[in-house]
């Protein structure tokens, strides 16, 4: 039997707004949200920009929260039974201000999860942690629990935001783009040479299929593997990303010919994005667009997929796959594959894969 799970309402915060049309149309219009970091010093790193939100930096309040805040009314009216919360990191700006030596208070990932389910109105919930595949993840064991029928109503959120932690961490392993031009991140492309930061909130409602015609589309495929090659590295030759993409496939129960376009992780770093077509080279025969809006909108981290997710769900809905951004002379590997133009396309599948450090890989395949 085919397994349908549908996504009731969707729901973003990005350094482009809240409108998910709105970030969609920056995204088809090639516009980058990376501007000089006011967080912290930047002397040391090997760049001075990310894609920030607008936030009250003085405030004790952490910015997960001023982030989180402006979708909190909608997320309650949900009334959803169950919380996925996808994050790196979590509140990793208040660690940085050693609130630690407060005993009272729990800054550990745990207690992040317990206030944001009092803070969500949700009973119950579970915090997945799966580097930046934390978001496909959380979508993929949300799916799972409502086939089972364990829940009827599932809140997926993934939150993770620019942090001096974070910045550091990437530049020291050389993954940070040293790329000071208006395009610092080309995913894809010949020239690219790292990542860039971002923060971002997605969430999506996740209910069973009951047959209704009037929502943002569907998921209809998830899978997982781990590469166990590195830390950090991905495997070379793409074989772990394959096998995810192949169960998302093989659960979905379409062919191969019936995904319209790829959205990927595309960090614009030079192993990620090599690995990934190579992947997508061993399974698709034909080429068909592939697209990272992390040229636009930086590395979100956890984030990353839920945020991917919405903005590819909106794709369909409209039939177009935004340029992307950052790669006007794409790599040999990449060509016919990834496109600095808006492509139009005809289906009604997309794939969403997402890697991250240890290994880990997250395919879903979505349907309008």
């Amino acid at each position: 039997m085919k397994r349908s799970v549908v996504v009731e309402d969707a729901a973003l915060n990005t350094p482009f707004g809240t409108s998910i049309p709105e970030v969609f149309s920056k995204l088809a219009e090639k516009r980058t949200a990376f501007k000089t970091i006011g967080r912290f010093k930047t002397d040391s790193f090997l760049n001075d920009v990310s894609a920030e939100i607008r936030v009250n930096e003085c405030s004790e309040e952490s910015i997960i929260w001023q982030i989180i805040k402006p979708l909190r009314e909608k997320i309650i009216s949900w009334n959803a039974d169950y919380l996925l919360l996808a994050t790196t990191k979590g509140e990793v700006d208040l660690l940085e201000k050693e609130c630690r030596s407060n005993d009272e208070f729990d800054y550990s990932l745990p207690g992040f999860l317990a206030r944001s389910l009092e803070y969500f109105n949700i009973s119950d919930g579970m915090l997945v942690s799966a580097a930046c595949a934390s978001s496909n993840s959380a979508i993929a064991q949300a799916s799972e629990m409502l086939i089972l029928q364990q829940f009827s109503r599932i809140a997926v959120i993934g939150i993770d935001i620019v942090s001096k932690f974070v910045y550091s961490g990437f530049s020291a392993l050389h993954a940070l783009s040293g790329d000071r031009s208006d395009f610092p991140v080309k995913p894809f492309g010949a020239e690219r040479n790292g990542l860039i930061p971002g923060e971002a909130c997605g969430a999506l409602l996740l209910t069973t299929d009951s047959g209704q015609k009037d929502n943002c589309g569907r998921i209809i495929g998830w899978g997982s593997s781990c590469d166990a090659n590195h830390v950090t590295g991905p495997s070379r030759d793409g074989d772990g990303l394959a096998r995810a993409v192949n169960e998302a496939i093989q659960l979905s129960e379409i062919s191969v010919d019936s995904v319209s376009g790829i959205f990927a992780h595309g960090t614009g770093t030079l192993y990620n994005d090599a690995m990934e077509i190579k992947a997508f080279q061993s399974i698709f025969s034909d080429r068909i667009p592939v697209y990272s809006l992390k040229g636009a909108l930086g590395h979100t981290m956890g984030a990353s997929g839920i945020l991917e997710t919405i903005i590819a769900l909106q794709a369909l809905k409209l039939k177009e796959i935004p340029p992307t951004c950052g790669c006007e002379k794409p790599d040999l590997d990449a060509l016919g594959w990834v496109f600095p133009e808006l492509k139009k396309i005809t289906g009604n599948c997309i794939l969403k894969t997402n890697s991250g450090f240890g290994g880990i890989n997250a395919a879903l395949m979505l349907s309008g």
